[in-house]
Order: C-alpha cells, then sequence, then structure tokens
C-alpha cells in the first residue's frame, strides 16, 4: 500500500519532492522510507538525485513508466469507486466524508 500511496503522491506533484517530504505525507519515519524508495527506483517507477547545492537532501521524481502506472491505476480505482458508491445517496455520502474527515482530524490532534 505504502508503495501506491509513494507513486501516487510523486505522480501528482509537478516538482520533485523531498524523501523527507514524503516520509512526512506517508506518516513514516524518514529511515523508513528509504527501503520503499529504494524498491521503487529499481522498479522504475521513481527516480532520486542529490541537488548540488545541498548533498543532504534526497529528491524524488516519478518516471514516466510511474506516471503511467498511476493512471493506469487511477481509472481503475475512479471505475470501481463509481461503482461502489453508485447506489449510496449524495446527501448521506457528504455526511459520511465530513465524518470520516472530522476523524482524521482528531486522529492529529491525539
Amino acid at each position: 500500500m505504502n508503495s501506491w500511496l509513494a507513486v501516487a503522491t510523486l505522480a501528482s506533484e509537478s516538482e520533485p519532492m523531498t524523501q523527507k517530504a514524503l516520509a512526512q505525507v506517508l506518516g513514516l519515519e524518514e529511515a523508513s522510507v528509504v527501503p520503499l524508495v529504494d524498491r521503487l527506483v529499481a522498479q522504475r517507477l521513481i527516480e532520486r538525485s542529490q541537488p548540488e547545492e545541498d548533498r543532504r537532501k534526497r529528491l524524488l521524481l516519478v518516471t514516466g513508466q510511474g506516471k503511467a502506472l498511476f493512471e493506469r491505476v487511477k481509472v481503475e480505482t475512479d471505475r470501481l469507486r463509481g461503482e461502489l458508491l453508485a447506489d449510496i445517496d449524495r446527501d448521506e455520502l457528504a455526511i459520511a466524508q465530513r465524518v470520516l474527515q472530522q476523524l482524521l482530524d482528531k486522529t492529529g490532534t491525539l
């Protein structure tokens, strides 16, 4: 799941993202994201680089192959989401989304 979230996050960005920022988005420790990034680089889904001005940073960018995978999976998940939510009233769905957002917001303050 973290692999998909990492590729999706990077595919949604127009600029390279630091490894530290990706770890924060995924809710992981920076050291924990290193093996994940290593796997995604080996699979050629993302690229990792070091900027000359700060060799401590690691910049991550989705590759064309990673972007293509993201687009294919997104089309399928959008289709599946549509099927799953088709019979749910829009007002009920809006309430559910608000409640879920409130729960997410609360977990960030615990």
